[in-house]
Parts: C-alpha cells; sequence; structure tokens
C-alpha cells in the first residue's frame, strides 16, 4: 500500500479550508467599522443617558406640565426613558458593526449558489469591487461550464464514412477526457453504425489508435483510425494536408478558441 496524501490534505479539504478562510477572514471595511462602532456606541450611549436624565430632571422639578406625563407609563422616570430609547433606536448603533459582516455572508453566498468559490474572503469582496477589467491566463480561464462540444469541423467525403463515425464513437467513448466525450456526442448524432475494435492504443495527452473490422459489401476490411493532435499525427507520420484528414474543434460555450485535433482513417 502507498499513501500519497495525508488526511486533510485531500481537494475536498482545501475546498472547506477555502470556505472556512472566506467566512472568518475579514474585510478592511470592517476593521474600520469596528473602529468607528468603538467610539460610536458609547457615544450613543452617553447621549441617551443625557437626554434621560434631561428629560427627567425637567419633569420632576415641575418644568414640564402635568399632562405631559401618562400615569400608566409609571412617572417621570419612564416617561423620560422612552425618549432615551428613542435615541437608541434612531442611532442605531449596531447597523454600522451588521452591515458590512452582512453583506459580506450574502455575497459569499450568492457567489457559491453561482458555483463561485472566493478564496480570501472579506478581502477579496472589498478589493474585487474597485476592478474594472480582469485578464486570466490560461490555467485561470472562466468560463460557463457545460460540456465541452464540437464547433467546427470539415465534412470528409466518402462512401464509407458512416464507419469512420461508427469507429470514433467506440473508440472514444473508453476515455474519460472532456474532448473525448464530446467526439462521443457528436459522432453519435451522425447516427453511424455499431463497430467494436480489436485493438485500442492511447498515448496520454496526445490522443488514440484503434482498429475495427468492417465489411463493404461481400469485402471484408480493416479499418485503422487515429484520433488525435498535431503530435499524434507527426508521431505516425500523417500529412495534416492529406485528403483522408480532417481537423476539429472542441470548445466550451463561452471559448473561442477551444483544443484542435484531427482524425485520420485508412481501409485495409
Amino acid at each position: 500500500m502507498k499513501i500519497t496524501r495525508r488526511s486533510g490534505d485531500s481537494m475536498l479539504d482545501q475546498i472547506i479550508d477555502a470556505v472556512r478562510q472566506g467566512q472568518t477572514w475579514r474585510a478592511p471595511i470592517e476593521r474600520v467599522a469596528d473602529a468607528i462602532t468603538g467610539i460610536f456606541v458609547p457615544a450613543i450611549t452617553l447621549i441617551a443617558i443625557l437626554d434621560w436624565i434631561i428629560w427627567l430632571s425637567l419633569g420632576v422639578s415641575g418644568r414640564l406640565p402635568e399632562d405631559w406625563m401618562d400615569n400608566n407609563v409609571g412617572g417621570w422616570p419612564f416617561w423620560s426613558l422612552q425618549f432615551a430609547i428613542s435615541v437608541f433606536v434612531v442611532a442605531c448603533p449596531c447597523g454600522i458593526g451588521l452591515a458590512a459582516p452582512t453583506a459580506l455572508f450574502v455575497g459569499s453566498g450568492l457567489a457559491a449558489k453561482h458555483g463561485i468559490l472566493v478564496k480570501g474572503g472579506g478581502e477579496a469582496f472589498q478589493e474585487a469591487s474597485h476592478l474594472d477589467c480582469i485578464v486570466f491566463d490560461k490555467t485561470g480561464t472562466i468560463t460557463e461550464g457545460g460540456e465541452p462540444a464540437v464547433t467546427d469541423y470539415q465534412m470528409p467525403y466518402g462512401g464509407e464514412i458512416d464507419k469512420v463515425w461508427g469507429a470514433l464513437l467506440d473508440l472514444e467513448q473508453n476515455s474519460s477526457h472532456p474532448i473525448a466525450r464530446a467526439m462521443v456526442s457528436f459522432a453519435a448524432s451522425m447516427n453511424p453504425p455499431a463497430l467494436w475494435a480489436t485493438a485500442v492504443d492511447e498515448n496520454p495527452g496526445k490522443g488514440m489508435k484503434g482498429s475495427f473490422p468492417v465489411t463493404a459489401g461481400t469485402n471484408s476490411m480493416q479499418l485503422d483510425v487515429i484520433v488525435g493532435n498535431e503530435t499524434l499525427m507527426h508521431d505516425h507520420n500523417v500529412a495534416i494536408l492529406s485528403a483522408n484528414v480532417v481537423p476539429y474543434r472542441v470548445a466550451r460555450p463561452t471559448e473561442r478558441r477551444g483544443s484542435i485535433f484531427h482524425i485520420k482513417w485508412r481501409f485495409l
């Protein structure tokens, strides 16, 4: 048995850590709000107390008409307390401290709903709000998601081309590569006859090669198919511009360039 990673180093653990950091990493605006709240809350509390003392003093000293006070509220102390409570409600010192964290929680929730994992927490959200243009390299390309599909291709000529589609379908469905899945969907849309490979050779990072027994009328033949990039074609001395080599482009919905690969076949 060979252990390649320790517990806690898996991709799922890394995602969990990123989410946890995103929820606890405070934004600079939160620190500013905390600093303001540290001054604002005591100031509002002091003003509310002074307001209560002033109204209580005016009521007890007789400077306020007696009909202003509602005896059901408990006399001047409780009547004056209503003004102090009003100061707290209007000032709402807790709003400053809650606004930024609430906005960040809502923002991270919406991002997660759309499949976006934010690394960096509140600071990343705050910095991103000032960005006008973002340029991503190849490893950071943003896409809509979804399965890749064949977007451009040349339709080859030949009476036995349906067998090429059948061979391509059987060959590519053995691979889990996204380009292979795109080719399976494309080949299946051509409604080809069912073929089964007698030999399959897979070249990681390049493509696949397979041989298929086929019949044309009363004749039995062997169909050799090579599917892959230019490197695989060069490895088999295949001329890219030859008649029985056709290019295809596979891309996701929002990609403009995608990946180019070729199909080469021959009947023996």
